[in-house]
């Protein structure tokens, strides 16, 4: 009896003992596959961590390329400010040289009246002298008209005394009174001779004098109206310079505003041409973040289902 139970509760601890074996060998089982999945996640996490990495440096990369894009776009930005800057000072300082031309050409042409105004009372003065010397003309010929008749008259007054004396002397035979009277007469006539001759040499010397002082003003309005000429001739061919001057300033300064609105169109064209291409880089980033998320994502989803079939084996 007692060996009965002895060799029942051997055999029930040698069950026990399989029992407790059975289950070690079940502990080492999923113990074995517990490890074979911890393996698997490492791999998978290493994987994950190979490719955060490559993400990592790809996004620095990019970071670093957007930040360089930046630098060069204030750069770009700065000199595009300055440029500004001088062509706006440039049409500052052409428009004032402008204002300073058309000031010198108001005061040229301001000038050029007041020339011409003189010129005009020159002329006018001129014409005076003219008709002033034509009037001394007038009365040098009637003076000389007066002279030549008075000569007539003195002519003719001798003429008519001399005959009534020699008929008296001629009368009366006196020889001597007859020269006296002769001589008397040759006397008178002399006087009256050398008083007309006098007279008309005065005369010939006053209208010699007012011919003389008439042609020299004549002269020196010739000449005062030859030099306003020369003055006038002078300010029109330098107004004639100063508008030639101009109209090349100014074709000058249209062709020079055209090149810079060309080259500021072009600068134009290139930063839109820039900024598009700028857009397309952040557009292809975006996509191709949009892409390593997704891959992310699907291969999370990898994960986690390899982690279902590891928890399910």
């Amino acid at each position: 009896m007692a060996s009965n139970f002895s060799i029942g509760l051997i055999g029930l601890v040698v069950v026990v003992m399989m029992l407790q074996l059975y289950k070690i060998q079940n502990l080492g089982s999923e113990l074995q596959n517990q490890m074979m999945k911890s393996e698997t996640l490492k791999k998978f996490m290493l994987e994950d961590l190979e490719s955060c990495e490559q993400r990592t440096k790809s996004c620095k990369t990019d970071l670093k390329q957007a930040e360089e894009g930046k630098t060069l776009q204030r750069s770009f930005e700065q000199q595009m400010k300055k440029r500004l800057g001088e062509v706006m000072e440039k049409l500052n300082m052409m428009e004032s040289e402008k204002n300073q031309i058309q000031n010198e050409k108001l005061s040229v042409e301001s000038k050029l009246q007041s020339v011409l105004a003189e010129v005009s009372v020159k002329d006018k003065e001129r014409e005076n002298a003219l008709k002033e010397a034509q009037k001394y003309h007038e009365l040098y010929l009637k003076g000389n008209d007066l002279l030549n008749s008075m000569r007539e008259e003195n002519k003719m007054i001798q003429s008519k005394t001399a005959k009534p004396v020699g008929e008296i002397v001629s009368a009366l035979g006196n020889n001597s009174l007859k020269v006296r009277v002769e001589r008397e007469d040759k006397e008178t006539a002399n006087q009256e001779k050398l008083s007309s001759e006098k007279q008309a040499q005065g005369q010939n010397e006053a209208k010699e004098k007012e011919r003389k002082e008439t042609t020299k003003k004549t002269e020196q309005e010739v000449k005062e109206e030859g030099e306003l000429k020369e003055n006038v001739n002078a300010e029109e061919k330098k107004t004639e310079e100063v508008k030639k001057e101009e109209s090349e300033k100014e074709m000058k300064g249209v062709e020079t505003r055209k090149e810079k609105r060309e080259a500021t169109e072009k600068k134009k064209e290139e930063v839109v041409v820039k900024e598009e291409a700028k857009k397309e880089e952040e557009r292809e980033a975006a996509e191709k973040r949009k892409e390593e998320a997704k891959i992310e994502e699907e291969e999370e989803e990898n994960n986690n289902a390899r982690e279902i079939e590891v928890e399910e084996e």
